[in-house]
């Protein structure tokens, strides 16, 4: 069930994506008969805040996920999964569809293992497809657009109202009318000035950026090149872990797309690496794939693969995935009806294991494990010792499989992986993207995911610092250098918050590791530069008193500027 805020529609001006979407996936299910890889679309129904569209439901999650639980695919699920994309983008193209939003997030895995393509949001019908949907925008008699979608699956209508230059301030609201329902599309020829809008929504640049292709960035006419270069970008993230063009902001990322910079790892398959380079080519045309998906399918990548099946065999290791999910809520704990507090909790739903990241170092109750009749001494000295075999039992286990399924497990020296991700690690001008794995001990890796090598290892001090500057920086101070990490993904308050955690669990292992550094005469081995807190405090204030100044300088600077602009005016 994919769900939707009315206030969310109105903030991002989202009404024509939906639209699209759900014209698309009714097209695709009832005019064309749906497909295996294509979420079928079962119902559309709304009420005063939201809407909501009933699809295929996919048990697994999706790739994405997927990618994230297991850091990376060996070459023959990677042959399973693209060989699937490709029949999909088959259905899809020759149904005069481009998706334009092809990435990891957006390719549902179901419970069979077998791949669905999502999110038609950013989608476009190609020049030629002699179809355009019959319910698009309508004024009404109130100044309003209103959105009709029809459902063969549905009596019920779904009607988006939202007011232009409403002045008055009302909310916009959804609404539902009782149509006759209609499947027919008709040709829209009404004049050029439509022709040109088109034009400029083919050539307009939707999607997520890693994944976008050249002819999108320079703003040129697409075709179904665009989702070829996706595919590209996602056979090597399937065998790499990250995609292939990455950089600290996005500007820099377009600029490495345009000039097609990126590199394999030396590890990387011989096969998928001429896939990807004949694939990942900045003219559309000349792109593996894009004059006939037969082309692509005779790689020799995806040899054995048997195309006259729709379905492929799926590999063990993806049948036994099973993504984490939170236990059954008891059904005597469950409110009967529906309501506002159940529908943020559907929308907020995170899956989790029920442990925190320290789950390990938790205590246990183990009071049915003791005997009768023990002192207050023994029975504080058992309860200790049964939870220490406890939790080095759940460690042995939860390590065990780690070793099994982590690619970076053989960088963490045996010890168990307590969170990790890739921070971008800033030092000078240049930032570089790391794979920062925090473990026990504590140690606080980081490692060249490209080249998979270790890089270092950031020092555990009591005098250290770690504080999350913005949602996506997080700056640690050592007593030699200050540590300039950046999360994408908006996370640094989280990983703060576990790095701070880990610091107080371990504290007293830093302060013997530190002080036995001082007493060996090995300090600077370790950590650097010997400084005190006090000195590292002294350097912080200098550093924001330089910045404070430049900041400073630029608002004088804008005020000089705005008040000459003034003068000339006048």
């Amino acid at each position: 069930m994919k769900i939707i805020q009315r206030t969310h529609i109105e903030r991002h001006d989202k009404v024509a994506a939906i639209e699209r979407e759900r014209n698309i996936l009714h097209y695709l299910t009832y005019e064309k008969g749906g497909n295996c890889f294509v979420p079928s679309l079962y119902a559309t129904f709304q009420n005063d805040s939201y809407i909501f569209i009933g699809t295929s439901f996919a048990e697994k999650g999706d790739m994405a996920g997927a990618l994230k639980f297991f850091g990376f695919f060996d070459v023959a699920t990677t042959k399973f999964f693209v060989a699937e994309i490709i029949a999909a983008l088959e259905f899809i193209h020759g149904c005069g569809i481009i998706h334009r939003d092809l990435k990891p997030a957006n390719i549902l895995i179901k419970e069979d293992s077998h791949i669905m393509i999502t999110d038609f949001g950013s989608a476009n019908i190609t020049k030629d497809m002699p179809i355009i949907f019959n319910n698009s925008p309508k004024s009404s008699s109130n100044g309003t657009k209103q959105i009709v979608n029809n459902d063969k699956s549905s009596d019920d209508q779904l009607s988006l109202t939202m007011a232009e230059n409403d002045e008055s301030g009302k909310e916009n609201h959804i609404n539902s009318e009782s149509q006759s329902s209609t499947s027919s599309f008709e040709k829209d020829n009404e004049n050029d000035e439509n022709e040109a809008t088109e034009r400029q929504r083919r050539s307009t640049f939707v999607g997520t950026a890693q994944y976008v292709s050249p002819e999108m960035l320079n703003g040129e006419e697409i075709n179904e090149g665009v989702d070829i270069w996706a595919l590209g970008c996602i056979i090597y993230q399937c065998l790499c872990g990250q995609a292939p063009f990455r950089a600290v902001n996005n500007y820099h990322l377009m600029k490495k797309i345009q000039s097609l910079n990126y590199k394999f790892p030396h590890d990387f398959d011989a096969q998928a690496q001429d896939c990807v380079e004949k694939i990942l080519v900045v003219d559309a045309s000349k792109r593996l794939g894009v004059v006939s998906l037969q082309e692509l399918k005779q790689h020799p990548l995806f040899e054995g693969i048997d195309w006259s099946k729709s379905l492929q065999t799926v590999p063990q290791r993806l049948i036994d995935y099973t993504p984490k999910a939170g236990p059954d809520p008891d059904p005597k704990d469950l409110e009967l009806g529906f309501n506002e507090k159940i529908m943020q909790n559907i929308m907020n739903m995170e899956r989790s294991d029920g442990t925190d990241e320290l789950g390990l170092m938790r205590n246990v109750d183990f009071e049915k494990f003791l005997p009768n009749g023990v002192s207050d001494d023994d029975h504080e000295h058992l309860t200790k010792l049964l939870n220490a075999k406890k939790v080095a039992a759940i460690r042995e286990k939860k390590l065990e499989k780690q070793r099994r399924e982590h690619p970076y497990h053989k960088f963490v020296n045996d010890n168990l992986i307590i969170k990790a991700g890739l921070l971008d690690k800033k030092r000078g001008l240049f930032a570089k993207r790391r794979m920062f794995l925090l473990t026990e001990g504590p140690h606080f890796y980081y490692v060249d995911p490209a080249e998979m090598c270790l890089k270092g290892e950031v020092p555990w001090s009591p005098c250290m610092n770690i504080e999350a500057t913005s949602f996506r920086t997080i700056q640690i101070q050592t007593p030699d250098r200050v540590y300039f990490l950046f999360d994408n993904d908006r996370r640094s308050v989280e990983w703060v918050q576990t790095l701070n955690k880990v610091k107080t669990t371990y504290a007293e292992t830093i302060k013997k590791v530190y002080d036995k550094a001082i007493l060996e005469d090995n300090f600077e081995t370790i950590y650097g530069k010997k400084r005190s807190e006090k000195e590292l405090e002294k350097l912080l204030r200098e550093k924001r008193k330089k910045r404070e100044k430049a900041e400073q300088r630029q608002k004088e600077l804008e005020a000089k500027q705005s008040k000459k602009k003034k003068n000339q005016i006048l």
